[in-house]
């Protein structure tokens, strides 16, 4: 789908014009330079394409982080409980049930023995995998919030290269990884992900997580 803007694949990394139909009608940017790429990941952005993630008016991160701040530490947890309270998570025909979540998280334990993640990239579902990852990058992410819709899909799509890379699939070199990588960064320091400050303590977090060169987690599974 051509609009008029432009932007780097999320694959490769090329400037193109060409964006995810779905989901620029669910206010997305994701662009795809062509068919190819796109159905090198679809395989998960499939589960998500044209889905807005965030079905609510809620605050963006800084204001959250910002009334948090102010409750005594021994309210935090039941503040953040009142805040998300009556939302379903964004994946409900995946995760939302509590009894399949429930069996994913002993599942990819099950799955890995020595509690390193990226000991699984390419052996289980990347939806096993993901939700490791938000444990770790920000446990108290509101699923509503403006900036977690963009950022989730730009992680699935960079968990999908990984997870391709992973198996050894030819056509999906280290290059691909970095360049999802790195769209991620840039998504938190633009103006659309509505974090403000925040951005420099995510990405340093993010950082931690996944090493930008290598591309190898450093996430233990809880």
């Amino acid at each position: 789908m051509g609009t008029g803007k432009t932007g780097a694949c999320l694959v490769c990394g090329k400037e193109t014009s060409t964006l995810c139909s779905k989901c620029a009608k669910a206010g997305h940017d994701l662009f795809f330079c062509s068919p190819e790429h796109q159905k090198l990941v679809w395989a998960e952005h499939r589960r998500v394409c044209g889905r807005r993630l965030a079905l609510d008016p809620w605050p963006c991160m800084a204001e959250f982080l910002d009334q948090v701040a102010k409750v005594p530490a021994y309210y935090t947890a039941q503040h953040i409980h009142d805040f998300t309270a009556g939302h379903n998570h964004p994946f409900d025909l995946f995760t939302a049930q509590p009894a399949l979540a429930d069996f994913r998280c002993v599942e990819i334990r099950r799955k890995c023995r020595s509690r390193n993640l990226h000991d699984v990239l390419g052996k289980t579902d990347v939806f096993q995998v993901i939700p490791e990852f938000w444990l770790h990058f920000c446990p108290a992410t509101p699923v509503g919030v403006a900036w977690y819709a963009g950022m989730q899909h730009r992680v699935d799509i960079l968990f999908s290269l990984l997870h391709r890379h992973a198996q050894e699939d030819p056509n999906v070199p280290l290059a691909y990884c970095r360049n999802a990588y790195k769209q991620v960064e840039e998504y938190l320091l633009s103006p659309a992900s509505n974090v403000g400050p925040c951005a420099s303590l995510m990405i340093n977090t993010f950082r931690r997580l996944i090493d930008p060169d290598t591309m190898v987690l450093h996430i233990k599974i809880l």
